[in-house]
């Protein structure tokens, strides 16, 4: 660090802050700090090329596109897991359904002493179909 750069530094107070625990808040406060910084730095002049390359990357269509592609293939894949989600329950209750029509259909012998789970959590008996 220079001098003049010294002299900024001490002369701007700094701010108290709350110390972050957790790590995700912790590196959002880091990078919080690293933006003001650089942005105290274009302010002045001081800014290194690679800091106002990295800003105007950020600005162009190219860059805006990208974050766009993001937003889109982070819903897409939301989407799939809610399908996924979905089609198992679905494959559930045909299961089920597909039991219940065999039973209905005297394919099966149910026990007097048998319990369907919904019908155990309503309390009635299924009878014996003969």
């Amino acid at each position: 660090m220079g001098k003049r750069d010294t002299e900024i530094a001490e002369s701007k107070p700094r701010r108290k802050s709350k110390i972050n625990t957790s790590s995700e808040s912790r590196e959002k406060q880091m990078i919080d700090l690293a933006m003001d910084a650089v942005e105290e730095r274009i302010r002045s002049g001081k800014a290194s090329a690679s800091e106002y390359v990295h800003f105007l990357k950020l600005g162009t269509e190219n860059a805006k596109l990208e974050r766009e592609k993001l937003v889109n293939e982070n819903k897409l894949l939301e989407a799939k897991t809610q399908n996924i989600t979905e089609a198992a329950e679905v494959k559930e209750i045909v299961e089920k359904a597909m039991k219940y029509f065999s039973v209905y259909s005297g394919d099966v012998d149910v026990e007097d002493d048998e319990y369907d789970e919904d019908e155990e959590q309503s309390g009635r008996r299924r009878r014996r179909r003969r």
